[in-house]
């Protein structure tokens, strides 16, 4: 250190003690930062990019996306995928880019099977929470990811999660279950 930059420093922090072992974070700091790190936390980070996806001011944005927070309430609805799985929607109006589209928000517990089925249009999936896997590639969806599957194709999916696996949806023209009949 030369001594300009020695000049620099505060004398009393150079003579303070310093702790030889490390303090350990509390347990909330600690959750906030791996929650943080692994996509799990505050959904607010989301909105610049939910409100793009939707064609919605960000405040709308917002105000969806914490509606997220509270899955088992009304306006969500349930429905029956099987006799033990159900899935949580919640439908809303998107802006005039997605106006026609079916928008909304999906939730699916851990270990659900999200059956096959067909795309009648371009559909676009933003993962917001959870992990699933795609059946036959093993694509995985994490938080933050954007999945495209267009207009014709076909896929089934499971929860890999132990957290509900929530993701934003903008459906072009409804899906077809395939072996079950009748669009959703």
């Amino acid at each position: 250190m030369s001594a300009r930059d020695a000049r620099l420093l505060q004398p009393d922090l150079m003579d303070a003690d310093v702790a030889d072992a490390p303090v350990a974070p509390s347990d909330e700091l600690r959750d906030n930062v791996l929650r943080s790190v692994l996509g799990h936390g505050d959904l607010a980070s989301f909105a610049p990019r939910f409100a793009a996806m939707f064609d919605l001011g960000e405040p709308r944005a917002l105000e969806l996306l914490a509606l997220v927070q509270r899955s088992g309430e009304a306006p969500w609805q349930q429905v029956a995928l099987s006799a033990t799985d159900a899935v949580r929607l919640l439908h809303f109006a998107g802006g005039p880019r997605a106006a026609t589209a079916d928008c909304g928000l999906v939730e699916l517990a851990p270990g659900v099977r999200f059956p096959m089925h067909e795309h009648g249009g371009d559909e676009w999936s933003f993962v917001l929470s959870g992990a699933a896997e795609e059946e036959g590639t093993g694509a995985a969806w994490l938080p933050g990811d954007l999945v495209h599957r267009p207009a014709g194709s076909r896929h089934a999916f499971r929860v890999t999660s132990s957290e509900p696996l929530v993701f934003a949806v903008v459906l072009e023209a409804p899906i077809r279950m395939v072996g079950h009949g009748g669009a959703r």
